[in-house]
């Protein structure tokens, strides 16, 4: 169960930056990518909800790495989630923020 867990938070996790990435190229005016655009417009509709939920998958593995005595494989996939949680967390902040102020 602990593997599927992690799993999925690294799926969420690479998709959040994914969109990030997405969402900062068609706003930067990139040409030709919008058709990479459509695949995630779905997320920015409520980009509030997704810093809360990413901020949740932040904090969860973050305090499964210090609560107890995670141990080998367990220890290294927390270490490397962490990161890109905290990228997703601030990358949605400030899509949120942008939303916000428009």
């Amino acid at each position: 169960m602990k593997r599927a867990g992690y799993a999925l938070g690294f799926a969420a996790a690479l998709w959040s930056i994914y969109a990030l990435v997405i969402y900062a190229i068609t706003v930067g005016d990139v040409g030709g990518l919008l058709g990479l655009y459509s695949g995630a417009a779905w997320m920015y509709k409520a980009p509030v909800l997704w810093f809360v939920l990413f901020a949740a998958l932040a904090c969860g593995v973050i305090v499964r790495l210090f609560h107890g005595q995670p141990r080998g494989a367990e220890r290294i996939a927390a270490l490397l989630l962490i990161p890109l949680s905290l990228i997703s967390v601030f990358g949605w902040a400030i899509i949120t923020a942008l939303v916000a102020a428009v």
